[in-house]
């Protein structure tokens, strides 16, 4: 295996750019990269990237630099695999630390020998186990769906033409499985996640358990390329939080899981790109809204019934 680490000074507009093109770019087709970290500080941004081979680590480096316009400073280094997959996972260890997302929502660690750290009294905690899987709690992505989801499942829930308990909820591209646990402990009855990498799938499973709501989570592996197997049903709520290019290319899929009435939640993009995601959502969804935190964006609707749609 092959590791890039390239780093570039940058305000941080320029480095939430670059850390969001060149994620992407590495989800793509091709030979690029099989996992990526990135560190954004007020001045800079460092990206490590891990390739298969030096041919398509330098093929990466070069289409980053071509997306950015800008030349990258980059080394290459080879690694082992298992072990640079036990060093990352330790560092996120050691950096993850109990987040209040908001008054009454605390994300907080899981440690095998203390057990669950409890947060404030009367709020919703919940326990991860610190691995490889996003969504830790920290991102600003992250934050604003655990924050919605707070406000809208409990409303969700206890009105409109659903019946009490009924509220069934799919997070697309879980990792952690952090937001359909949040929805579990916020009034959904039912929740599926889904996944097209095992690690995230194994991680959602077990901090659902961590969570003791394993029983009411569904975890599922789907193709990275090509939509999932049909669950069979629609739901009420669907919050995906992933990047630009999947949301618009899985838009006619979102439509299709999401009831008439029901609502949607996407982020996992910068604030410049959320207009392309309102235009692409408006045919099948109303009330559009974007809501911003730190320069990234969520964007939430409510799915038109059919006669809206014709």
């Amino acid at each position: 295996m092959q590791v890039i680490s390239a780093r570039r000074d940058a305000p941080p507009g320029a480095a939430r750019e670059a850390w969001n093109s060149s994620f992407e770019l590495s989800q793509g087709e091709g030979p690029y990269g099989q996992g990526m970290q990135a560190w954004i500080r007020e001045q800079g941004c460092q990206v490590i990237a891990r390739f298969e081979s030096e041919e398509s680590a330098r093929a990466g480096l070069r289409s980053a630099s071509s997306v950015l316009g800008r030349q990258w400073e980059a080394s290459l280094e080879n690694v082992d695999e298992v072990a640079e997959a036990r060093r990352w996972q330790e560092e996120i260890k050691e950096q993850f630390l109990s987040v209040e997302v908001e008054p009454g929502l605390v994300i907080v660690p899981w440690d095998g020998r203390s057990g669950v750290h409890p947060g404030p009294a009367g709020s919703t905690t919940i326990a991860l186990e610190p691995g490889l899987a996003f969504g830790h709690g920290d991102h600003p992505t992250t934050r604003l769906c655990l924050s919605w989801l707070k406000r809208s499942l409990p409303a969700e829930a206890g009105g409109g033409d659903r019946e009490a308990g009924s509220v069934r909820v799919i997070d697309y591209g879980s990792g952690s499985g952090v937001l359909a646990i949040c929805a579990l402990k916020n009034g959904a009855a039912h929740a599926t996640a889904t996944d097209c990498d095992e690690l995230a799938v194994e991680m959602s499973r077990r901090n659902a358990e961590l969570n003791d709501v394993g029983s009411r989570l569904d975890v599922l592996l789907v193709p990275e390329s090509g939509p999932p197997p049909p669950p069979g049903e629609s739901f009420d709520v669907l919050v995906a939080n992933i990047l630009l290019q999947p949301l618009l290319t899985l838009r006619g899929l979102f439509s299709s899981l999401v009831r008439p009435g029901g609502r949607l939640a996407l982020s996992g993009i910068l604030e410049e790109q959320a207009q392309g995601v309102l235009e692409a959502y408006s045919g099948d969804f109303c009330s559009l809204e974007v809501s911003t935190l730190d320069g990234w964006a969520l964007v939430t609707g409510v799915r038109k019934a059919a006669a809206e749609n014709a």
